[in-house]
């Protein structure tokens, strides 16, 4: 099954945000946060929200070559661009992950969900599975659903939830990756408070 492209006009997706987890099988021994670019934090009274892009560097230091579903040598739709950020506030607030948006040079783009990249994945390594009882590919020979599954769900962002208050939530949101995104992008995301009401302005800068 291939990835839907989410544009501007997407619906918003409300976000489910919890703690990410360890490194993935094979990753080098590297501290978290010294990885990706464009690390960066933004207050807006007690709400802090921090961003920084992982390249292909950073995904293979982190989880390594083989069961990693960011890596950029698979196939077209999987190739994605990934944010990694976090959410910390003194009161509860919405992070609204779905109406998040990475502009690129190419096209603004929402974010892609989470069970919709798992379901890709499943059906990615059935068919590789299916080929190879026939003899045939063997791309993944080696690959694992479930591991696969277990890093999704340990790193990338669900679909929707609050920040308690005092709490923290922290993730990775994913964005289709074409061809002609290169260079300057603006990545933001709406924070709201428990009336609804839209807190500052979180934006922040990568260079793709």
């Amino acid at each position: 099954m291939k990835i839907k492209r989410f544009s501007m006009a997407a619906v918003a997706i409300p976000a489910l945000f919890f703690l990410v987890l360890g490194c993935g099988t094979g990753a080098k021994s590297r501290r978290w946060e010294d990885v990706g670019v464009g690390h960066k934090t933004l207050a807006e009274g007690d709400v802090k929200v921090s961003a920084r892009y992982l390249n292909m560097t950073a995904l293979r230091t982190l989880h390594g070559h083989y069961f990693n579903p960011f890596n950029d040598y698979t196939e077209w739709p999987a190739r994605v661009f990934v944010v990694d950020m976090a959410v910390e506030s003194g009161a509860p607030v919405d992070v609204r992950a779905g109406e998040a948006v990475l502009a690129t040079v190419a096209a603004p783009k929402r974010p892609i969900p989470k069970e919709e990249f798992k379901s890709y994945w499943f059906t990615t390594l059935e068919d590789n599975r299916d080929k190879m009882s026939r003899g045939g590919g063997d791309r993944y020979s080696w690959w694992s659903y479930p591991q696969v599954r277990g890093l999704i769900d340990r790193t990338v962002l669900p679909d929707a939830a609050t920040v308690e208050a005092g709490g923290k939530v922290s993730g990775y949101l994913l964005f289709t990756r074409d061809h002609g995104d290169k260079g300057p992008a603006t990545f933001t995301i709406p924070v709201f408070d428990a009336k609804g009401e839209a807190i500052g302005e979180f934006k922040f800068e990568f260079t793709l």
